[in-house]
């Protein structure tokens, strides 16, 4: 039988006890780092008698229901000398955040979340976050671990999925019937802030099927997408509205301080 793999990352002689993936890979580690990072390791070892080994039966490798990969990851946060890695996709979080609250590696948890929502440099270039990448997905994630925070931020950013994206996204993957409400709710309520103020503009001349044309093409592009881009472009391309200058002003004030607040989000 061939010997099973080693990290390259944890080698053997690494620490005191082995660790192994369920996809069969090595990984030599510090007992005490664990039982410091986390209280079902700690757990673990008391009932082995503080030998290092759980339940103090054997040398064998302490099992992980987690690949390699992810393991490893995992690891490194951990690992206060190491760099934490670089995560390039909100399923390597997902994934990372299970087994933190599985192992109650809380210090990791807080890390997750920082990765959720920093910016990374790469090349010297300030790159966009996760969640504002993919916000309906990192939604359903900030949700589904109860990360009130950065459920609100991401919330925020689903407003500018465009509602083709919006529903493509819905597609693609399992966004919770809960989440996806809360998403239109949100949405709904900046249509009906643009609505009451397309309520109180004038019209120019007395064409009033001609301005109620317009109007239905313009809200039905503001569904679409209700951003500040999409309200500047109606107001300035379309002659039918008679906008002054003083008002629209106004609105782009009211609509800066709605959107810059965050909105509010109640965990499951």
């Amino acid at each position: 039988m061939d010997a099973p793999q080693v990290s390259t990352a944890f080698p053997e002689g690494e620490g005191d006890l082995c660790l192994i993936s369920n996809d069969g890979v090595l990984f030599y580690v510090h007992s005490q780092l664990l039982r410091h990072s986390s209280p079902v390791f700690a757990t673990m070892f008391e009932i082995g008698g503080g030998t290092g080994k759980p339940e103090g039966k054997s040398n064998d490798p302490v099992r992980m229901e987690a690949d390699a990969a992810t393991l490893e990851l995992l690891l490194l946060y951990v690992y206060p000398l190491h760099k934490n890695p670089q995560l390039e996709t909100l399923e390597q979080i997902s994934t990372l955040l299970s087994l933190s609250h599985r192992y109650e590696l809380n210090g990791v948890t807080q890390q997750l979340r920082t990765a959720l929502t920093e910016s990374p440099v790469e090349d010297d270039t300030v790159t966009l976050p996760l969640y504002k990448m993919s916000p309906l997905t990192a939604l359903a994630i900030a949700d589904a671990y109860e990360l009130v925070p950065e459920a609100r931020l991401a919330l925020r950013y689903c407003l500018d999925l465009d509602q083709s994206r919006l529903l493509q996204v819905t597609g693609n993957i399992n966004i919770p019937v809960r989440i996806m409400s809360v998403v239109l709710a949100l949405r709904q309520q900046r249509i009906d802030w643009f609505a009451s103020k397309m309520d109180s503009v004038g019209w120019s001349g007395h064409n009033y099927q001609a301005y109620a044309k317009a109007r239905l093409a313009i809200e039905r592009k503001f569904q679409k997408r209700p951003d500040l881009c999409t309200l500047e472009d109606v107001v300035f391309s379309n002659n039918n509205l008679d906008i002054p200058a003083a008002t629209f002003h106004q609105w782009r004030k009211e609509w800066f301080q709605m959107y810059h607040k965050l909105p509010e989000f109640a965990s499951k």
